[in-house]
């Protein structure tokens, strides 16, 4: 190439190549300046799609016109090779001169680093491919950053194992190696690491591999840079610690916000103070009685008497102090915990949750769930290392927990081969998982002498749950107590028992449903099963729970009466009285708690969950009924979870749903474009699961203002409330002829399916097996439904008749959701299929078939939905992926 001429530049000399091409150094013959031409790989612009992607990404970069970006002055063809005119940079690349010895040039050269990419940000254009290799500083020390407008078309390329595609690794954002959205603060992300590396000549997160690169930048802190810079100030550390924040929520928003705390940083680094304290004098007895300086003032004695009296009144302290102890019971014992404590947050991922702390409290096991995945991890509390233990697997996690001396893991996996169940075994820092036993609905507690443990299990045909005990080893196993009927064990949401730290007694949360349901928490003797009654307050639910080490009281995750998310708790003991541990707008997983052996360290997970309404408008013709071009967002609450906890429409094309926006869950009705909000429900109940009558007029939904959930009804407007039912009772639908409210409920100790008159009256049983989640069909004849076939021992989705619950269909479904319901044409059952963290419909045949997907989203999840009874109209619940993350609370005193 060099000595040859494309259409007006001459080629000079070659200044080198990458995986984006090769460079060439040449002479614009009609403009007579000296250019940078970049001819690029043939295949990244063979087909026409890349190449309209190529042009109109470097166009897009080609408008920046700033003094730190190198300027690309064309787009240009030849012999059906594209090629990129580019300024000349003369100089050198930040890779040739790092480590720079002086923090001032490091400084400089970073602000005008900032300022391009705040250009760049402003008009729209992320990099995505800072690094030391593509900052250049030219004779003048200027900074040019180069490559903008290319970065994107290279996400495009499957990553080999070359010593560039390594480098470039190094500087990727944790969310860019995830394959989650780039922003802006990627990129600051990556200026980050070249920050660092500017400073020490050495990368933040490394390894021997790219899987290995790619673990430590998601999973692992950056490497100190006091290590190699131990005099830096701590303006430069906050500013270098803030840009690599694993979260980008945590990180600078952007290049400018940076750029301000750098400016600030050089201003001070260049004051020079009039006297240095090493030109100070150093202060003598003579120096201290010249003018101006006094000298401290002599120690004066104090007298005895006043000695005697001080000494009396401590005496009297001490006495006062260890009565009050002794007639307390509280002299070998410390205060009620957790009346103040820091919270710390343990991962940055939004996808851990199920964690528990080993009791010596350097280790924390969680569950990680990425789509329909779920692997198990260990994190050094101390070193933030993070190590998995278990794979990824399409399986369902319960009781997770450490044995008494904090080697062993034992875990409850559900999945096809274990449908009810088993109870695994595997060392703390990984190994061959060990099956221990079969048919545990909880995870297990180990008795103080770790020899025994306890677990729940439940016998569906009966309707009876069982406390029970087995041996280490699951053998000699022990049925303690037992529920039937209106009398059950709470066992949702990965919850276990907790032994007591004295071996007499097991707590756990149970529930009475003899026409109010009461959850309160129950301890059991080990000795002969009785039953004691360990808190008297009531709960709307209790998830785990875990016994202090002073036997003293209990922490518990739990939701009170009125409360609008579950928080952490901690219940004393004997007296049972309940106070807030956490009390913030945040949610706490039911699933996830432990608390260290010292009592001083608690573990749990943070949940955070924002949805918004979208209504689709079906096309009347084409391919694509519901294509997403036909979604409209009309609602846009930061944290009031809009439609989760259900929506429905009008037969006048008006949506009623659920909110937070009044502070509680509530019922609110809207017009379909999301005007004239108005509420329908007062108080600091919770209402929700909406179901509105045919005609209009009425509205069927849950509340829990009697301290249950039970079925109401209401007016359209909200006025005229009225129980309906009487017992647990949850997801009401209304008939087509507008009589009747079909719902699952609790009446005997397992779900089924009712139906109750509107205009009130007895509910009439509809199904033998357990049930739940019903809708009807357009025609009134038939219920699709969550249903359990007590044959295979597995649920799946059952087709009933109306007229007696007679089961028509059993099929088993391979997706996860029991959210679903009829198509408009009530041919056709419609559900949520959730891919990759995408939510979208899918269709079945209600008579059989093949699935087809209905929806087209390319991000986000659908929470709820719902079909305008004409068919027109889709409404949805729709947000991002909820985040959950673990996080340390520590006593501090």
């Amino acid at each position: 190439m060099i000595g040859k001429t494309i259409s007006h530049y001459k080629i000079i000399d070659k200044l080198g190549e990458g995986g984006m091409g090769v460079v060439y150094k040449a002479e614009d013959t009609k403009l007579d300046r000296i250019v940078a031409l970049k001819f690029l790989p043939h295949h990244l612009t063979a087909n026409d799609a890349e190449k309209a992607r190529f042009l109109q990404e470097a166009k897009a970069a080609s408008s920046l016109n700033h003094p730190n970006v190198c300027t690309i002055y064309g787009i240009e063809e030849a012999d059906g090779q594209q090629y990129i005119e580019m300024e000349y940079v003369d100089g050198v690349t930040l890779r040739q001169i790092i480590p720079i010895q002086k923090l001032s040039e490091v400084i400089a050269y970073a602000i005008q680093i900032a300022d391009a990419l705040q250009e760049a940000h402003s008009k729209g254009i992320v990099h995505r491919d800072i690094k030391a290799d593509n900052i250049m500083l030219n004779a003048k020390k200027q900074i040019k950053v180069m490559d903008f407008g290319l970065a994107k078309l290279k996400g495009t390329l499957k990553l080999t194992r070359t010593s560039s595609t390594v480098g470039t690794l190094a500087y990727m954002a944790p969310e860019q190696i995830q394959g989650q959205d780039v922003d802006q603060r990627s990129d600051i992300f990556s200026f980050g690491v070249v920050l660092f590396e500017m400073l020490t000549g050495k990368l933040p997160f490394r390894g021997d591999h790219e899987a290995a690169i790619m673990y430590s930048i998601v999973n692992e802190e950056p490497e100190s840079v006091q290590k190699y810079k131990p005099d830096l100030p701590p303006e430069f550390l906050h500013i270098l610690g803030r840009a690599l924040e694993k979260d980008p929520a945590d990180r600078y928003q952007s290049a400018q916000e940076m750029q301000i705390d750098l400016r600030r940083l050089q201003k001070q680094s260049t004051k020079v103070s009039r006297t240095s304290m090493a030109d100070m004098p150093v202060p003598t007895q003579e120096s201290l009685r010249s003018p101006g300086l006094e000298a401290p003032p002599a120690r004066k004695a104090f007298p005895r008497n006043s000695m005697l009296a001080i000494g009396a009144v401590l005496l009297l302290g001490v006495a006062i102090a260890i009565y009050r102890m002794f007639v307390s019971g509280t002299f070998t014992s410390r205060e009620e915990p957790f009346k103040s404590h820091g919270i710390t947050r343990l991962t940055t991922s939004g996808k851990a949750s199920r964690a528990v702390i080993s009791p010596d409290g350097r280790y924390v096991v969680h569950q990680v769930v990425e789509g329909e995945l779920k692997s198990l991890w260990v994190r050094q509390v101390a070193t933030t290392s993070n190590v998995m233990i278990v794979p990824p697997a399409d399986l369902t996690y319960r009781g997770i927990t450490f044995s008494n001396d904090g080697n062993l893991i034992y875990y409850v996996a559900i999945d096809d081969a274990n449908p009810n169940g088993a109870l695994f075994e595997i060392p703390v820092l990984g190994g061959r998982p060990r099956k221990i036993l079969s048919d545990l609905a909880t995870g297990v507690t180990f008795s103080p002498d770790g020899k025994r443990f306890a677990f729940v299990r439940q016998y569906h045909t009966a309707g009876e749950e069982a406390l029970m005990i087995a041996n280490l080893d699951g053998s000699g196993e022990r049925k303690l107590a037992g529920r039937v009927g209106d009398d059950f064990f709470i066992t949702q949401a990965g919850m276990a028992p907790s032994w007591s730290p004295d071996g007499k007694m097991i707590a756990i949360p149970a529930a009475s449903n003899k026409g109010v349901q009461h959850v309160n928490l129950m301890g059991y003797s080990v000795e002969d099963g009785s039953e004691k009654m360990l808190s008297p307050e009531n709960w709307m639910f209790v998830g785990r729970i875990a016994w202090f080490p002073d036997g003293r009281g209990l922490a518990a995750l739990g939701t009170k009466v009125g409360s609008t998310n579950n928080q952490l708790w901690y219940v004393g003991y004997p007296g049972g009285t309940s106070r807030n541990v956490t009390n913030d707008l945040s949610d706490y997983d039911m699933a996830s708690l432990g608390v260290t052996s010292d009592g001083k360290s608690l573990v749990t997970t943070n949940v955070e969950l924002h949805s918004n309404i979208w209504v689709m408008t079906k096309s009347e013709s084409g391919t694509e009924a519901w294509d997403v071009q036909r979604a409209v967002q009309i609602t846009s609450g930061a944290a009031t979870r809009d439609g989760f906890s259900g929506m429905t429409w009008t037969p006048d094309h008006k949506i009623v749903y659920s909110s937070l926006s009044s502070g509680t869950m509530g019922l609110f009705s809207m017009d379909m474009n999301g005007s004239n909000p108005h509420q329908l429900t007062l108080g600091p109940h919770r209402e929700y699961s909406p179901a509105v009558s045919p005609d209009g007029k009425s509205i069927v939904y849950v509340s829990d203002k009697d301290t249950t959930a039970h079925l109401w009804r209401m007016d359209i407007d909200g006025g005229n409330p009225a129980r309906l039912s009487h017992c647990e009772d949850y997801g009401p639908t209304v008939t087509p002829d507008g009589k009747f409210a079909v719902y699952s409920g609790w009446a005997t100790g397992k779900t089924l399916l009712y139906k109750i008159p509107l205009a009130g009256g007895d509910s009439v049983n509809l199904s033998a097996n357990p049930a739940s989640s019903p809708d009807i069909s357009p025609d009134g004849r038939l219920i699709v439904c969550n249903y359990y076939d007590e044959r295979s021992r597995i649920w799946g989705t059952g087709i009933l008749t109306l007229a007696g619950g007679v089961l028509q269909r059993f099929f088993t479904r391979s997706h996860s959701s029991d959210n679903f319901g009829w198509y408009p044409d009530g041919k056709s059952i419609t559900y949520v299929e959730t891919r990759n963290a995408v939510s979208n419909i899918w269709s079945v045949p209600a008579s059989g078939g093949e699935p087809k997907q209905l929806t087209n989203f390319t991000t986000g999840l659908i929470y709820r939905y719902s079909w305008s009874n004409d068919g027109k109209y889709l409404a949805l619940a729709r947000g991002q992926q909820e985040t959950t993350d673990v996080v340390l609370i520590t006593e501090s005193k």
